[in-house]
C-alpha cells in the first residue's frame, strides 16, 4: 500500500507539473517582516498571501530567484502543511494558517545582501524582495607579529578595517588581553612609549559600527630585556671540611632566554673568573676557601647584577644519650638532652611522625611533659640538623607506672546455640596487671580457658575461650584488671543469636514494568542476614527479588522487581532471614505507570518506482490530464478509510494481549515456586505481631539487666570467665627495647 501511495504522489505531481504549462497565473505578493534591510543572522519573516479568489494551490514554493534555490516547498490542505518535508518545518517553521496565506521564518545570512527573493505556485509567481544586509567590520594588523621591542623603547601597533558594510563612522578600541574591561586607545594606531617588562602580551583592536563590532585582531607585544640571576643555594652556604661544595644560580627572568653567559667570581679577587657555568663545584674543600662567591649571567640584551653566596666549613651535629626515664602516671617529667654542633643545630621533638616541639639553633633541649600519662610510654624521637647533616636522630626513652586501661569497656556476644564463644580485649598498664573474670552476682564461672600476652612493655592482649555453651553462660559477666596504681572494669554480655528485626521500608518507586525498593536494615539478630523483596497482589506473590546481602545494620539497600503488570496496584514487602527465622516489613503499596505507547505510519517514498514511473508518465501524460482530480480524489479518500481508529485500536490491543499472556506465563511460574519467604506474609499478621512484640520484650529485660556503661557500647566481639591471676609484675631490661603507641585512651 505504502509503495502505491509513493507512486501515486509522484503521478499527482507530474500531473500538476503538465497542468502548469497550460495554466494562467494567479495573483501572489510576498512581504518581509519586519523588512528586508536587516542585519547579518537576523530573523526575519517571509509571508506570501494568495487572491481569495483563487483556488487553494496544491504547492507553495518560497526561492532565492538570484540562484534557483529552492529553501521550502509546502502542501496546504486545511489550514496546515500536510507532507512537507522536515527542513521545512525544523529548519524554516513553515506555516500554512489559512488558505491564502504561507510562511516561512529564515535567519539572513550575509551572502543575502542584493539577493532576491519569490514565492510561487504551479501557476503563479509573486512579486520579488531584494535583501539589504548589513554587516560589522572585519579588520587586520599591519605591525609585525611579535612585535619585539627593548625595554625602555617605544612600541607602535597599527591595525586596519579590510571590510564593513557600512564603512562609515568607524570607531576604534585597543584593549589588553589581561585586562579586557580596560580601554587603552581609541585609534587604529596605538603607541607605547618607553615599555616595561611588564606591558608584554596580547593587544587587541576592535573596530565597530552602526551594525555591529568586528572580532578582534591580536598582535604579540615582546618586551626584550637582561637577565635576572638568584642562588638557590643557601647562604651561608654550610660545608664539612674534606667535602664537596655544589653552589648553583639560576636565571629567574630573561628576554630573551637563550644564549645565556655565566661568570663566577671571589669577591676578594675579583678580576680572576672562576668558572663559566650556571653550578660552580669545588672539590675537597678547605678553610680557606670560605668567602663570598658571585654569579652574573649576559644575554644580547645586558649582563644581569650579581646574586652572592657565602661559603663557611662546618662539622654536623651529635646527640647526648641518656638511660631510661621511669616515673608515675600525673608526675611531671623533663626529657633534656645536650646538642653538639658548628653552628648551632636546629632540633625537634617526635611522636612517631607527630611533631611535638621544635627549637632553633641551640645547644640544649627540652621536652617537658606536665601531666604524664599511660600512653605517654614509648620512645621519643629527637632529630638535630645543621648545614653540615640533617636529621641526626637519638631516642629518649620513658616509661609511665599506670593503672589499667582497657581498649574497650562494654563487649556484646552473640552466640549461636551450643557452639564456642571466644573474646579478647587488648590492657595498657604498668606494671603488668592480675585480672578476674566473673558473673555479675560476683561468683566464678566455670569452664573458661583464659591467658595474657604481653604484646609491649605496657600493652597486654587478655583472651577467653569456652568450648561448649550451656543456658547458665548466658548473662553479664564482669572482668576485673588491676595493678598496684588501679583497677578498671570491662563487661561482657552473652546473648543467644536469634532471628533478624524487621527491615524498614523507606522507599518504593513504580515503573511501567518494574520497581525499585530502598530499606533500612535492622540488627541481624546475631548472625549474618540477607534480604529478600516480595510484590503481591492480595494473597498472591507475583515477583520476587535475588538474594541481597547485608550492608550492616541501619545502612540502606536497594534493589528492583521485575515482570510487573502496568497500572496497577501491588503491595511491597521486605523479609530478612538469617539461620534463625525470618522477619518481614511492613508492606508498602504502589501503583504501576500507564503503558504509553503509540503507532506511528511511516511513509515511504518509492524512489525506484517513481523514476519507472516517470517514463510510464510522459507516454500518458495527456491521458491522466482530464482525469487528474478525480483520481487524486478516489485515492485520498480511500487511503482515508483505511487509517481508521479502528485499525489503530486493533493493532494496540493486540500488542497488549501478546504482553498480558508473557507476563501471565511468569506470575504463573512464580506462583508454582512460592518458598520459604511467601510463607511469612501468608501467616497471621495478628498473631505474628504479639509474637514479635513478646521477644522483643524479653530482648529488652536482658538490655535491663546490663550494667550502665554496657548499654551505651554494644561492641560485638567473642567472650569467657576466669579467677584473680596474678602474673609477675616486672619485665626484664630487654622487654623495654620496643614500645607500643596506643590508640585507645582512657
Amino acid at each position: 500500500m505504502l509503495l502505491g501511495y509513493g507512486f501515486c504522489r509522484f503521478i499527482f505531481h507530474g500531473c500538476l507539473y503538465w497542468l502548469v504549462m497550460a495554466c494562467v497565473s494567479a495573483a501572489l505578493r510576498l512581504t518581509v517582516k519586519p523588512s528586508n534591510n536587516v542585519a547579518v543572522n537576523q530573523s526575519v519573516t517571509l509571508q506570501c498571501d494568495k487572491d481569495p479568489n483563487e483556488s487553494t494551490p496544491l504547492v507553495v514554493f518560497f526561492r532565492i530567484q538570484t540562484q534557483h534555490i529552492d529553501m521550502c516547498v509546502l502542501e496546504p490542505i486545511d489550514g496546515a502543511c500536510k507532507n512537507t518535508t522536515d527542513p521545512c518545518i525544523t529548519r524554516y517553521n513553515a506555516s500554512c494558517a489559512g488558505p491564502t496565506r504561507y510562511s516561512i521564518q529564515v535567519t539572513v545570512p550575509k551572502d543575502w545582501n542584493g539577493m532576491s527573493v519569490v514565492c510561487e505556485t504551479l501557476i503563479a509567481r509573486s512579486n520579488s524582495i531584494v535583501f539589504f544586509v548589513t554587516d560589522k567590520p572585519e579588520v587586520r594588523h599591519l605591525s609585525p607579529n611579535p612585535n619585539r621591542v627593548l625595554e625602555g623603547q617605544t612600541a607602535t601597533l597599527v591595525c586596519t578595517v579590510i571590510d564593513a558594510n557600512t564603512n562609515t563612522s568607524i570607531k576604534w578600541t585597543w584593549i589588553k588581553a589581561n585586562s579586557p574591561n580596560t580601554v587603552l586607545h581609541n585609534g587604529p594606531n596605538y603607541t607605547i612609549p618607553n615599555i616595561q617588562r611588564e606591558r608584554s602580551g596580547s593587544y587587541s583592536c576592535i573596530a565597530s559600527n552602526a551594525v555591529g563590532t568586528s572580532e578582534p585582531a591580536t598582535i604579540q607585544v615582546d618586551v626584550q630585556y637582561k637577565p635576572e640571576v638568584q642562588s638557590i643555594t643557601s647562604s651561608p652556604y654550610i660545608v664539612l671540611e674534606g667535602q664537596t661544595a655544589t653552589l648553583v644560580c639560576v636565571v629567574t627572568d630573561a628576554n630573551p632566554n637563550t644564549n645565556i653567559k655565566w661568570r663566577w667570581i671571589k669577591i676578594d679577587t675579583s678580576n680572576i673568573v672562576l668558572h663559566n657555568e650556571s653550578n660552580y663545584i669545588i672539590p675537597n674543600t678547605e678553610r680557606g676557601r670560605s668567602g663570598s662567591y658571585s654569579c652574573a649571567a649576559s644575554n644580547t640584551v645586558g649582563t644581569s647584577e650579581s646574586a652572592t653566596i657565602d661559603v663557611d666549613v662546618l662539622y654536623k651535629p651529635s646527640i647526648e644519650e641518656r638511660d631510661v626515664k621511669v616515673v608515675n602516671e600525673t608526675e611531671r617529667v623533663l626529657l633534656t638532652r645536650e646538642i653538639s654542633s658548628n653552628p648551632l643545630a636546629n632540633v625537634s621533638w617526635y611522636d612517631g611522625r607527630q611533631l611535638l616541639k621544635s627549637e632553633m639553633a641551640v645547644n640544649t633541649t627540652t621536652f617537658i611533659i606536665e601531666k604524664t600519662k599511660c600512653t605517654d610510654t614509648k620512645n621519643f624521637t629527637l632529630t638535630a640538623s645543621n648545614a653540615s647533616q640533617r636529621n641526626v636522630t637519638s631516642l629518649a626513652e620513658l616509661i609511665v607506672n599506670c593503672r589499667p586501661i582497657p581498649d574497650v569497656t562494654n563487649i556484646t556476644l552473640w552466640v549461636d546455640g551450643d557452639n564456642i564463644f571466644v573474646f579478647s580485649t587488648k590492657i595498657i598498664a604498668h606494671p603488668e596487671p592480675r585480672y578476674a573474670l566473673l558473673f555479675e552476682n560476683g561468683l566464678q564461672p566455670n569452664g573458661i580457658r583464659d591467658s595474657m600476652t604481653r604484646n609491649t612493655v605496657n600493652n597486654f592482649s587478655l583472651h577467653f575461650y569456652k568450648t561448649t555453651v550451656q543456658q547458665t553462660d548466658y548473662g553479664t559477666y564482669n572482668l576485673f584488671i588491676k595493678n598496684t596504681l588501679g583497677e578498671a572494669t570491662v563487661y561482657i554480655n552473652v546473648l543467644p543469636q536469634r532471628k533478624p528485626n524487621t527491615p524498614v521500608i523507606s522507599k518504593v518507586s513504580c515503573k511501567v514494568r518494574n520497581a525499585q525498593i530502598q530499606w533500612a536494615s535492622s540488627h541481624n539478630g546475631g548472625a549474618i542476614q540477607t534480604f529478600i523483596a516480595l510484590a503481591t497482589i492480595g494473597q498472591q506473590t507475583v515477583s520476587r527479588s535475588e538474594s541481597v546481602c547485608d550492608k550492616g545494620e541501619s545502612k540502606i539497600h536497594s534493589t528492583h522487581l521485575q515482570n510487573l503488570q502496568s497500572s496497577t496496584k501491588y503491595a511491597f514487602y521486605i523479609v530478612a532471614q538469617n539461620k534463625h527465622g525470618n522477619s518481614s516489613s511492613e508492606k508498602r503499596e504502589c501503583k504501576t505507570l500507564d503503558d504509553e505507547t503509540s503507532n506511528q505510519i511511516p511513509v515511504v517514498a518509492g524512489s525506484t518506482l517513481g523514476s519507472i514511473g516517470l517514463v510510464a508518465l510522459i507516454l500518458v501524460t495527456m491521458f491522466l490530464l482530464h482525469k487528474r482530480y478525480r483520481c487524486i480524489i478516489k485515492w485520498e479518500n480511500r487511503a482515508r478509510g483505511k487509517e481508521s481508529p479502528k485499525t489503530e485500536k486493533e493493532t494496540h490491543y493486540t500488542t497488549i494481549t501478546g504482553q498480558q499472556n508473557n507476563e501471565r506465563s511468569l506470575y504463573d511460574e512464580l506462583t508454582q515456586n512460592r518458598d520459604q519467604y511467601e510463607s511469612v506474609l501468608m501467616k497471621d499478621r495478628e498473631g505474628d505481631d504479639v509474637k514479635i512484640y513478646e521477644q522483643l520484650q524479653k530482648n529488652e529485660n536482658v538490655d535491663k539487666q546490663l550494667p550502665v556503661d554496657a548499654k551505651k557500647n554494644d561492641n560485638q566481639a567473642t567472650g569467657s570467665t576466669t579467677p584473680l591471676h596474678e602474673q609477675p609484675s616486672q619485665g626484664t631490661a630487654s622487654e623495654y627495647s620496643e614500645y607500643t603507641n596506643t590508640s585507645f585512651t582512657e
